[in-house]
């Protein structure tokens, strides 16, 4: 018997193995016909010029030799400029990557890890929602999680946001399990895409300090020293040309980017940053009053508000993009499982028809020169009507079995 499970434990993990090669062969051969992968170009040349040559990261040479290998040349005014922005010490996870001189093979790497990372991330999302879906349903998810439109936006772009929403759901299962030490260290790695999770990490630590939850505050606070004690040792005086990058490729971001001024810009709106202040003026009171109302709450609260911190950022006419949209992956599933939960097979349709126009229509532009414009305001906007159509079942404590299981209502 025991000979007989060493031989299916092999067989397995050859089998796994397999696949994981056949992954990564996949994709070289994808990253090789398809362009892009700045995301990662930008610490992988950075890492590379630190441990090879001991140069500062940051420094104005290394950007150069960035815009080069991207532009052809050094970036025009025009042009976005494609500084390192990552802290050193997030930067130290980078460093695999540049062990290959071939961008290529880093890439394909990346995007294998990456793949498992929103199959992950999906998982986690489904336990958060307590929500089994039929095997069909769970199908559609999958294909819509690895192939839809902002997915593959993310990944052609190796976008860190990939790793930053499986890193949230796993935070936010480990408070939920009430693992304070593991959501501490899981939240201090999230601060390499600080305009999508400030309003998240601000609510979060918010909320535990109402539940007089202190140990994740002392876990967060001793990872970041770590990491920051051992970013010193390893090159001194990084912080201020950081800034300094964080600063420029800011304001390129506002100029070049699109921003939800932009949106309304490109409308027949009479005086479109009046609207737009209105607008973000309104949807920051929202936020206030829903985080406000929802400290010393249960968890279901929590999670609803931590989803709505999620999808508002879009709407703040803060500097994003749809490469970090798979971290709205977990309020879409949130949305959607409520909605199978309370109006049963209209929920279950409705939640298809939902994620085949999500789908269908976008794809084409997931690698087209407007990726931005087509991709920035769907899945927010759904998103955010979606939350509130559902708000009062989300946040209200189960009743019955079935709420508690809605999947045992679609058989």
């Amino acid at each position: 018997m025991a000979q007989k499970r060493t031989l299916y434990a092999g067989l397995l993990l050859l089998l796994l193995l397999a696949f994981l090669a056949g992954l990564f062969f996949a994709n070289l051969r994808a990253a090789a016909r398809v362009g892009g992968g700045e995301d990662l170009l930008v610490p992988w040349n950075a890492s590379r010029a630190f441990l090879l040559e001991r140069r500062n990261p940051y420094e104005d040479s290394v950007a150069r030799e960035t815009q080069i290998l991207l532009y052809g040349h050094p970036a025009r005014e025009t042009e976005y400029p494609y500084r390192l922005d990552i802290p050193f010490f997030l930067l130290l996870f980078f460093f695999p990557f540049a062990a290959f001189k071939d961008f290529l093979l880093a890439r394909a790497l990346w995007l294998t890890l990456a793949e498992l990372a929103l199959a992950a991330a999906l998982f986690l999302n489904l336990r958060l929602a307590n929500w089994r879906p039929p095997r069909s349903y769970l199908v559609l998810l999958v294909l819509f999680t690895l192939l839809g439109a902002y997915s593959l936006y993310a990944l052609s772009v190796s976008a860190a946001s990939i790793f930053l929403a499986l890193l949230f759901s796993a935070a936010i299962l480990a408070i939920r399990e009430k693992r304070d030490m593991l959501a501490g260290i899981l939240l201090a790695l999230t601060l390499i895409k600080w305009e999508m999770t400030l309003a998240f990490l601000l609510f979060v630590f918010l909320w535990l300090a109402s539940h007089r939850r202190r140990q994740s505050f002392l876990t967060f606070g001793m990872t970041l020293f770590v990491l920051a004690a051992s970013s010193e040792i390893l090159k001194p005086g990084w912080f201020f040309p950081f800034l300094r990058s964080v600063l420029i490729n800011l304001r390129a971001r506002y100029y070049h980017g699109i921003t939800f001024f932009s949106v309304f810009a490109k409308t027949s709106l009479h005086r479109p940053l009046l609207w737009t202040r209105i607008f973000v003026g309104f949807f920051v009171l929202i936020l206030l009053l829903e985080g406000y109302a929802a400290l010393g709450k249960g968890f279901r609260r929590f999670l609803w508000v931590a989803a709505l911190t999620l999808t508002l950022p879009p709407f703040f006419n803060i500097p994003v993009t749809p490469a970090d949209y798979p971290l709205l992956f977990l309020p879409l599933v949130l949305a959607l499982s409520v909605a199978a939960s309370r109006w049963r097979r209209l929920g279950f349709w409705g939640g298809i028809l939902a994620l085949l126009l999500l789908w269908f229509p976008l794809l084409p532009h997931a690698f087209s020169s407007d990726a931005l414009d087509a991709l920035f305001l769907p899945l927010p906007l759904f998103l955010l009507i979606s939350l509130y159509w559902v708000r009062w079942w989300a946040i209200q404590p189960p009743r019955v079995l079935a709420d508690e299981f809605p999947e045992l209502r679609l058989k």
